[in-house]
C-alpha cells in the first residue's frame, strides 16, 4: 500500500534531488572550469572578521577566501563536502588561479576521498585539508602583505608548527590557541 506518507517522502527527496549541486568532478581544475562555466555556483567568499578591512588585492581575497575554508573544517565540514569542493575550488577564481589549484589539488583529493568514508577517515583527511588551505593562505599573506585580524591570525596559525590531527580542530580549540604575528 503506498501511503500519502510514502508519497510526501518521494516528493521531498525528488525536490532534493533537484536543487542538489552536480556531482563534483575528480580535480580541482575541472571544477574551476565548471564554476566559470556556471555548471556549478560560483560561491568565492572572501570571508567575514578574517582581513583587516576591505581586501586591497585579489591575493588578498583568496587569503581571505582560504581562512573562511579553514574556519568551516573547524564547524563540522564533514558534514557538507561536497558544498566545501565547491567553496575551495571558488577560491581560485581570483588571483593566479593556476598557482592556486597546483597548491591546494592536495586538499581537493582529500575531498573526494573522503566522500563515502567512514567518519573517522573524514575527520582526519579535514585535518590534512586545514594544514594545506592554512599554510597556503600564510605564504599569501606575507606575499601580498596582508593584515589579518585576531581570528584570522588564530586560523593561519594554528597547527603552522605541528599539523593537525582531526580531534584537535573545533572552534573552540582554535579560539584558545595563542595569537602571534605572522
Amino acid at each position: 500500500v503506498f501511503s500519502s506518507l510514502s508519497a510526501m517522502r518521494l516528493s521531498f527527496l525528488a525536490l532534493a534531488q533537484a536543487y542538489a549541486a552536480p556531482p563534483a568532478p575528480p580535480t580541482i581544475a575541472e571544477m574551476v572550469q565548471q564554476i566559470r562555466d556556471g555548471k556549478q555556483e560560483n560561491n568565492f567568499f572572501s570571508g567575514e572578521g578574517i582581513l583587516v578591512g576591505k581586501p586591497k588585492s585579489e591575493g588578498a581575497q583568496v587569503v581571505g577566501c582560504l581562512l573562511d575554508k579553514g574556519e568551516a573544517v573547524t564547524e563540522g565540514a564533514w558534514t557538507f563536502l561536497n558544498d566545501l569542493k565547491v567553496d575551495m575550488s571558488a577560491c581560485c577564481l581570483k588571483g593566479n588561479s593556476e598557482s592556486c589549484m597546483a597548491r591546494l589539488q592536495p586538499a581537493y583529493k582529500l575531498l573526494m576521498d573522503s566522500t563515502g568514508a567512514e567518519l573517522t577517515t573524514q575527520k582526519q583527511n579535514l585535518a590534512k585539508l586545514f594544514n594545506i588551505v592554512t599554510e597556503y593562505a600564510r605564504d599569501l599573506a606575507r606575499e601580498h602583505k596582508v593584515k589579518l585580524t585576531a581570528w584570522g591570525k588564530q586560523l593561519s596559525l594554528f597547527c603552522k608548527d605541528q599539523a593537525c590531527v582531526h580531534e584537535k580542530i573545533t572552534r573552540s580549540d582554535v579560539q584558545r590557541f595563542h595569537t602571534a604575528e605572522l
